[in-house]
């Protein structure tokens, strides 16, 4: 028996630089083949640590062109004709069995080094396979620390990030990236859906377009997902519910985190968050042009929910300082502030032009704000808020 086992962990071992895929030894990666080994079933609660630059650029030719095999996978696909909106849940996306559902459970550690000019093109086929990225899906325990990614080209439709199609309760640190990501629903250039993960001193300078729920790092956190001292400067494009750090907050926590790049869309779009419900932003700021037709705002498109009140918005310590332009409902800081949201200690010297529902700060007050102001001359608003209240809010 001593034989068989030694020759399994012999195969294993050699199959990598070295290690034993422990979290004390850890396998060790540095070449591209060995990177797509990880995603082999055997690999995916093992740990892992770079320990060279890695050149990804022929993985544009490989599998027919749809290049790098995600690690990780969802138990789901959706198929094309399927037009409906599809729920996220855990191990439960979509209606037809894609593989088994085997998530990367493990730890990466890309130790500083780079990988450059991964591709991943799985924007087209008979199914859509739902969460694209370096690693397809993690599940609860994942980390993932120090990763570089550069220069990648990550097409897809639901679920796509640069590193993390989707996150359950995972962890990402000290992590970058930086390219073009494209998708449908749920984009963002680090993380498409992050469930209850954490995602701590991350960044991205990636430019990323979808159609809803997009964002320059995530395109959508909820279940108390937290985003700390992270920021985005790539430029983020789409429909409804984008930002420039997540389109969406369901709930969580954001703090210390900025976005600079240019933001634009349709509906419910923020230099940082599309829209926000049930989380607390922080210690947060947006120096972002945003451009959008409804619920545009330069920090937050929307911020809580009416009428429940279980679903308020929190925002606190923080700033604006870009162009924020659109029709309805437009603010320096906010384009709509529910009854139930609540505004401390910011403010805004945004540049603001709207054609209804305009004002220096907020759109459509009907929350609470206190000790926050906005800037007359810059925004070229008299007015805190273009309808409802201006309580708490003073013009300088």
């Amino acid at each position: 028996m001593l034989w068989i086992l030694l020759f399994f962990a012999s195969k294993s071992t050699a199959q990598f630089a070295d290690g034993s895929g422990t979290e004390e030894d850890p396998f060790q990666v540095e070449t591209l083949e060995q990177l797509q080994t990880i995603g082999d079933p055997d690999h995916l609660d093992k740990h892992f640590i770079q320990i060279a630059d890695i050149d990804a650029a022929e993985t544009a030719e490989w599998n027919e062109g749809k290049g790098f095999k995600p690690i990780g996978s969802f138990m789901w696909a959706i198929p094309l004709d399927q037009n409906e909106s599809v729920e996220i849940k855990t191990k439960e996306i979509g209606t037809e069995l894609l593989d088994e559902f085997i998530p990367f459970s493990g730890s990466y550690n890309g130790n500083g080094f780079d990988i450059s000019d991964l591709m991943i093109d799985l924007s087209e086929g008979d199914f859509v396979e739902v969460g694209i990225g370096m690693f397809g899906a993690a599940e609860e325990g994942a980390r993932f620390t120090n990763i570089n990614l550069v220069n990648v080209l990550i097409l897809g439709q639901k679920v796509v990030g640069g590193l993390l199609g989707h996150g359950y309760k995972s962890l990402i640190e000290y992590s970058r990236v930086s390219g073009d990501i494209f998708g449908t629903v749920y984009v963002g250039g680090l993380v498409g859906y992050n469930t209850g993960g954490q995602v701590f001193s991350s960044s991205t300078s990636c430019s990323v377009s979808g159609d809803d729920y997009v964002g320059g790092l995530i395109g959508v956190s909820d279940r108390s997902g937290q985003i700390r001292s992270s920021y985005t400067s790539g430029d983020v494009s789409g429909r409804n519910m984008i930002g420039g750090l997540t389109g969406g907050m369901y709930p969580g926590e954001m703090h210390r985190s900025y976005a600079t790049g240019d933001v634009s869309g349709t509906d419910y779009i923020g230099g940082l968050i599309g829209e926000n419900i049930r989380a607390e932003i922080q210690e947060s700021y947006s120096t972002s042009q945003v451009t959008g037709r409804n619920q545009v705002g330069g920090l937050i498109g929307t911020n809580g929910s009416a009428p429940s009140k279980n679903n308020a918005g929190y925002i606190h310590d923080s700033y604006v300082s870009g162009q924020v332009s659109g029709n309805n409902n437009v603010g320096g800081m906010i384009g709509v502030n529910w009854d139930n949201g609540v505004i401390t200690s910011s403010h805004s010297s945004s540049s603001v032009t709207g054609t209804e529902n305009t004002g220096g700060f907020a759109g459509l007050n009907e929350g609470m704000a206190e000790k926050s102001y906005w800037d007359i001359e810059t925004s070229a608003q008299s007015n805190g808020a273009g309808e409802g209240n201006s309580d708490g809010l003073k013009g300088l």
